[in-house]
C-alpha cells in the first residue's frame, strides 16, 4: 500500500475535524433528529394527504356558502393573486359552486371524512415525534372528528 504524503494526510486530518465539527452542530443535531423522525417521509405523505383532504373540503365548504356563492375558483385564484385572464382559466378547472354541490355523494362525503381523520392523525403524530410525546390512546381519536367538524364549519 503507497504510503499517503504529507498533504494530503494533512487534508484528511482538516476534513475530519470540520466533519466531527459539522455533525456535532445544531444542524448535524438537526439532520439527525429528522432522519430518526423519518422526515422526509412523513411530510410527502403529510402533504398527500392534506390535497386528498382540504381541496375537497374547501371545494365542499365553499359550495355550500349560500350567501356569497363564490366557489374555490374565485378563492384559489384570490389566494394565488392571479391576473383577470388566469383567474378565468381557473375557473374554468372547476365546476360552479351549485354544481359541485349537487354532484356529491354520500361515497364522496365518507372518504372525504376517512381522509380528514388520517390527516388529523398524521398531524398528531407529527406532533407528538417532534416534541417527544408518548402517542396518544385510541379512545383519544375524537380530537380528529372535532378538529375536522370544526375546520369544516367557517
Amino acid at each position: 500500500m503507497p504510503e499517503e504524503s504529507p498533504e494530503v494526510a494533512d487534508r484528511s486530518y482538516r476534513f475530519g475535524r470540520l466533519r466531527r465539527a459539522v455533525i456535532r452542530s445544531p444542524v448535524g443535531r438537526g439532520r439527525r433528529r429528522g432522519v430518526h423522525m423519518e422526515l422526509g417521509s412523513r411530510s410527502l405523505s403529510f402533504s398527500a394527504l392534506g390535497l386528498l383532504t382540504l381541496v375537497p373540503l374547501l371545494i365542499i365548504v365553499s359550495s355550500a356558502d349560500p350567501e356569497h356563492s363564490r366557489g374555490f375558483a374565485q378563492w384559489l385564484g384570490e389566494g394565488l393573486g392571479v391576473s383577470t385572464a388566469a383567474r378565468e382559466q381557473v375557473d374554468r378547472l372547476f365546476a360552479r359552486p351549485g354544481q359541485a354541490l349537487r354532484s356529491t355523494t354520500v361515497f364522496g362525503i365518507a372518504a372525504l371524512a376517512l381522509f380528514g381523520l388520517a390527516f388529523g392523525a398524521a398531524v398528531q403524530t407529527g406532533y407528538e415525534k417532534v416534541w417527544d410525546l408518548p402517542p396518544a390512546r385510541w379512545w383519544a381519536r375524537w380530537r380528529h372528528v372535532v378538529w375536522q367538524a370544526g375546520l369544516s364549519h367557517r
